[in-house]
């Protein structure tokens, strides 16, 4: 019982230095360039956002992330047990599935408090707004430059759970893939 405990403890406390390190790094390729809140003011331009919207948007970001980050945390935490679960000697299954079924619950209250966050962003928003948003929202999730289907690989559009809005920049530039010998 100890040993799992200390296993436990050492994995989660893996996961949480990892995630230090991995938020101390600067960002790398394209991100470096932008600025923090690149995306809100591409935003703001787009959208034309009044201040009085920008201010309440904020305050609704800020709210979302408060909310979230024990929820995010807490997740963590049970994938790196999930993850302990699965690998050990003898797994039990009655364990696995309680963690499952505990994610489960958890991601549920995620999507929903996600979905709330969407229409309250949608209520803040004028209607033409939010035509003008959806518009631009459903050509990025079909490809830049006629690309069809899905989006580019590693690229998020639309709203996120993590960044609020994200994708209104520039186009990445098009990946050839190397041909294949045969």
């Amino acid at each position: 019982m100890k040993a799992g405990i200390m296993k436990t403890g050492t994995v989660v406390m893996i996961f949480l230095m990892a995630g230090i390190v991995g938020f101390s790094q600067p960002p790398k390729g394209r991100m470096m360039m932008q600025e923090p809140g690149y995306h809100q003011v591409q935003m703001q331009k787009f959208l034309k956002l009044t201040d009085d919207q920008q201010t309440k948007l904020k305050d609704l970001k800020l709210a979302q992330t408060k909310e979230m980050l024990p929820l995010r945390n807490k997740m963590m935490v049970l994938m790196a047990e999930y993850h302990e679960l699965i690998s050990a000697e003898k797994p039990d299954m009655k364990k696995v599935n309680a963690n499952i079924d505990a994610r489960t619950k958890l991601m549920n209250q995620i999507m929903k408090k996600n979905a709330e966050f969407k229409l309250k962003f949608r209520n803040i928003l004028t209607e033409e707004q939010w035509l003008i948003l959806q518009s631009r929202a459903g050509k990025m999730k079909r490809g830049f430059h006629g690309r069809g289907m899905g989006m580019e690989p590693g690229r998020s559009y639309g709203m996120s759970m993590h960044h609020g809005f994200r994708g209104y920049g520039p186009p990445r530039p098009e990946v050839t893939p190397a041909p294949v010998n045969k």
